[in-house]
């Protein structure tokens, strides 16, 4: 990616607050990004849930940072690793503390299977009581 793209996906990110189509193309690009992060298939990654992360990102003004860590996934590794905890936990930790950006869509809860989230059974009645 040359600097004159970074710099204008830096420019349409934050012009895209308020134009629906425009956040829809960056958020395919970030889940393009988390895909490769995280690397899960695209299609087993939440838009939606990508869009609260991204949301989240951009609150804290971390624009920058991430249009860097997509023109390179290995710029950036501290963002790196706060998306892809992003996606397996639901949290950003951010200036001012967590931010819950979601919980039952957490990466965790798919990709461990004897995890499911709480409140939620993991089987039938009396699974619970099954030796593991």
């Amino acid at each position: 990616m040359s600097r004159r793209n970074v710099l204008c996906f830096a420019a349409a990110l934050a012009a895209s607050r308020g134009t629906p189509a425009l956040a829809a193309l960056l958020v395919a690009d970030f889940m393009k990004l988390s895909a490769t992060l995280t690397q899960n298939p695209l299609a087993d990654l939440d838009p939606d849930f990508g869009g609260h992360i991204l949301d989240a990102i951009v609150a804290q003004g971390w624009e920058v940072r991430l249009v860097a860590l997509q023109a390179s996934p290995q710029s950036d590794p501290d963002l790196a690793r706060l998306i892809v905890a992003a996606w397996y936990s639901g949290l950003i930790s951010g200036k001012s503390g967590d931010v819950l950006v979601g919980y039952e869509n957490a990466l965790v809860f798919q990709n461990v299977d004897f995890m499911h989230v709480l409140g939620d059974c993991g089987g039938a009645f009396g699974d619970w009581a099954k030796k593991p």
